[in-house]
């Protein structure tokens, strides 16, 4: 078996070629995707030249988001294996918002896993925590491969949202709060239902994709649209959406701090933070890692020296196992 990083996760047995979260199609080859958020999405998802593998949640997320067809994606389901010529691949639930899978992709001799977006943690809309797989060679993510990114317990950050949202709104204001309208804006959503009884409004990117959760997720997702005269709290994709007073960030970036135009930030993360990840290896027992997508090089070097496994940024060149 062999892999290599080009415009995804090239993975070859034999015959067999497969990508994973290619940023095109190719004919004929199958290409299996791990999320809905447009960095891991083909960018030809509507005209895909060869077949599409995801989740169940994954393709509603998909289709009310970008308006992929229904029909042209083959909708896998966790830890049900399924052969693609000499190769077998498998889902599990990666932890990081709805639908969201790591590949198990499994040949004659040796077992990859995939994480994709990773969270060991869970979230209030996700189906479970990361379930982390064996496998003998890892690729994992590196978004925050790095020291400095320790992030404080979510329920903590929840609630700090929640009281500043309670601020605000005894100020006689509007707050808003910017999230990713794929995950972060539902997991804003569910904790605003459960630690307020305050009206929550959402723009129409955030509600397309609400409506497609709640098909899956049983946690408070109640919101309406944003209109004249909405009093109560908006939550947001776009600052072009804000009919508000005072914006707030929901990210984890904001461990670094906020941008000027936000009154606060809150680093709430469906990612894992740096000892999330070295979690992650830990537990699938590989001896050789791979990092793509971050901090690549300081992700692979802790690798080395704290958990004592071979690591390395996967780059554009096959490399044989």
């Amino acid at each position: 078996m062999k892999l290599m990083l080009s415009y995804g996760l090239e993975i070859e047995e034999g015959d067999t070629r497969i990508l994973l979260d290619p940023r095109v199609t190719e004919p004929g080859v199958p290409a299996f995707v791990t999320h809905a958020h447009a960095d891991h999405v083909p960018r030809d998802l509507r005209r895909p030249k060869g077949p599409i593998f995801c989740t169940e949640a994954t393709a509603d997320v998909l289709e009310a988001r970008y308006g992929l067809k229904a029909d042209l994606t083959s909708r896998v389901h966790f830890r049900e294996s399924i052969e693609v010529g000499d190769l077998v691949v498998t889902p599990f639930p990666a932890g990081h918002v709805l639908g969201s899978s790591m590949f198990l992709v499994e040949g004659r001799n040796t077992a990859i896993l995939y994480t994709g977006d990773v969270n060991p943690i869970g979230g209030l809309t996700v189906e479970s925590p990361a379930e982390v797989p064996k496998a003998e060679v890892l690729v994992i993510e590196s978004t925050y491969g790095s020291a400095k990114f320790r992030f404080p317990h979510p329920q903590g950050v929840r609630a700090r949202l929640a009281l500043w949202v309670a601020e605000v709104l005894r100020e006689g204001k509007i707050p808003a709060i910017l999230a990713y309208a794929v995950g972060k804006a539902q997991e804003v959503t569910v904790a605003l239902n459960r630690l307020l009884d305050v009206p929550v409004y959402a723009d129409r990117e955030v509600l397309k994709v609400t409506r497609a959760y709640r098909k899956y997720v049983r946690a408070p997702l109640d919101s309406e649209p944003i209109g004249d005269g909405s009093e109560g709290v908006l939550v947001i994709s776009s600052r072009r959406s804000a009919q508000a007073h005072k914006i707030s960030i929901a990210t984890g970036w904001a461990l670094l701090g906020k941008p000027p135009w936000a009154e606060a930030g809150f680093p709430l993360s469906s990612h894992a933070d740096f000892d999330g990840l070295l979690e992650v290896v830990h537990r699938s027992g590989a001896s050789l890692a791979f990092t793509v997508r971050g901090r690549t090089l300081e992700l692979a070097r802790h690798i080395r020296t704290d958990l004592d496994v071979e690591a390395r940024p996967l780059g554009r060149r096959w490399e044989e196992l």
